[in-house]
C-alpha cells in the first residue's frame, strides 16, 4: 500500500515537531524507547508516574487504586483510557477488573462508549487515538534490540495528552536504569 501511494507522487513530510504530549513525557518515551528527542510545542508540565508491582494480582489492586484516586480527584471517566501491552483476554483489566463503580469499556466491544465509562484498548488497537490520561499495564520490556517493544512503548506513550502513567514491575525498572 505504502508503495502505491508513494507512486501517486505525494507530498511528503517529517513531522518533527510535538503538539500532543507533555515535554517531560515526550523526553521519558524516547528515552525508554530509544528515539531522538523531538521538538515538544506544549507547555504542560506533567511527567510520567511509575506504579511498581511485584505480581500480576498486584498490578491489578495498584490499577484499581489508581482509578479510585483519579475519580475522586474529580477526572472525568471518559477521559481516562486504560491501555495494555497484551491483547484484551490477557489483559490485567480483563484478569482483575476494577471495581470502581465504572464500566470499563474496551474498545473492541461493538457500539460506542457508554457515557460515564472508562476505555480499554490493547496499546496496537488505540494506535492514532489520544485521550487525557493514559494508564499503561501489561508493559512489555524494556529491550533496546526488539522492534515491537520499541513500537508499542512510543505507541503507547504518546497517547497521553496531559497525564501519563505506567503500571511497571522491577525488570522493567531496572531495565530502564540501563538505558
Amino acid at each position: 500500500v505504502l508503495g502505491a501511494l508513494r507512486g501517486s507522487s505525494p507530498s511528503e513530510f517529517i513531522l518533527r515537531d510535538n503538539y500532543r504530549n507533555p515535554r517531560a513525557v515526550v523526553v521519558e518515551l524516547c528515552e525508554v524507547a530509544g528515539f531522538d528527542v523531538p521538538v515538544c510545542r506544549r507547555a504542560l508540565q506533567s511527567s510520567v508516574e511509575y506504579k511498581l508491582y511485584d505480581d500480576d494480582r498486584e498490578q491489578g489492586r495498584k490499577l484499581n487504586a489508581l482509578l479510585v484516586e483519579l475519580l475522586r480527584d474529580g477526572v472525568q471517566p471518559d477521559a481516562i483510557t486504560i491501555l495494555s501491552g497484551k491483547k484484551p483476554a490477557d489483559s490485567c483489566v480483563t484478569h482483575y477488573p476494577p471495581q470502581v463503580g465504572k464500566t470499563i469499556w474496551q474498545l473492541d466491544e461493538r457500539g460506542p462508549i457508554p457515557a460515564g465509562a472508562i476505555s480499554a484498548a490493547s496499546i496496537s488497537a488505540f494506535k492514532g487515538l489520544e485521550n487525557e490520561v493514559i494508564i499503561l499495564t501489561d508493559v512489555p520490556q524494556v529491550d533496546p534490540a526488539s522492534e515491537w517493544a520499541r513500537a508499542a512503548l512510543y505507541v503507547g506513550m504518546t497517547r497521553a495528552r496531559s497525564k501519563l502513567y505506567m503500571l511497571v514491575d522491577e525488570a522493567f525498572l531496572n531495565a530502564r536504569k540501563q538505558l
